[in-house]
């Protein structure tokens, strides 16, 4: 897997950091599920041109970072992606789409975590 995604462009990505309870009652108004979540996307592309909206709840992730014995940042980071991964028309219902979203997520890391290294040490 060397793209993501083809003859796509990001048009305008928006991040909102809001609490457990909010993430809960979207989680409940548009998935039907009364439980918080860490992410939430809303994919309002045409055609090739990538525009929605990510809610997290920073609460969820910490829980999430501390159930996977991972650092915070990192798992923000994560989170982050899956949700623009889900605008680029990933999906992460059923097993293999899980596994498939997890390494589409890593190569996404990697390069976030390489240009983040690179330019700290260049600059």
């Amino acid at each position: 897997m060397h793209h993501l995604k083809k003859d796509v462009y990001l048009f305008r990505l928006y991040y909102y950091f809001i609490t457990q309870k909010k993430i809960q009652l979207l989680h409940k108004r548009f998935l039907g599920v009364d439980a918080p979540t860490d992410v939430l996307a809303f994919d309002y592309s045409n055609g090739g041109r990538i525009e929605g909206e990510v809610f997290i709840s920073p609460k969820q992730v910490r829980l999430h970072a501390g159930w996977y014995n991972v650092a915070f940042p990192k798992e923000l980071r994560r989170v982050m992606v899956h949700g623009l991964l889900h605008l680029l028309g990933w999906n992460d219902k059923e097993e293999r789409e899980r596994e498939e979203m997890r390494k589409r997520e890593d190569f996404c890391l990697q390069l976030w975590e390489a240009r983040y290294v690179s330019h700290e040490t260049c600059g």
